[in-house]
């Protein structure tokens, strides 16, 4: 069996000791490859909550806890990642209240 250094070769990448690749892609070594990201987009214009909307919040979360989707089939017009946004920041701004 030939060495891992002539199986690299023969695929027509030059082994150097020193040139390797990361499983995702990125080389280690002499060379740091950046990992390409996708760019953020967002898919729709922001909303603000209503305060009816806010008011079902607090119900739901005093009936279900941090059940988001239950919470989310409560409130009926905000998705879970909209919700737990949003009590991410209440809670945010119920701790700050309280010191």
């Amino acid at each position: 069996m030939a060495p891992p250094e002539m199986d690299i070769e023969e695929k027509g990448v030059p082994f150097d000791g020193l040139n390797r690749t990361c499983a995702d892609g990125a080389s280690y070594g002499d060379e740091v490859v950046p990992k390409v990201r996708k760019p953020y987009t967002i898919s729709k214009q922001r909303e603000k909550w209503t305060e009816e909307e806010h008011q079902k919040f607090l119900e739901a979360l005093q009936l279900y806890g941090r059940a988001w989707r239950r919470i989310e089939e409560h409130i009926g017009t905000k998705t879970t990642v909209q919700i737990r946004s949003h009590a991410q920041k209440f809670f945010s701004k119920v701790s700050f209240s309280l010191m």
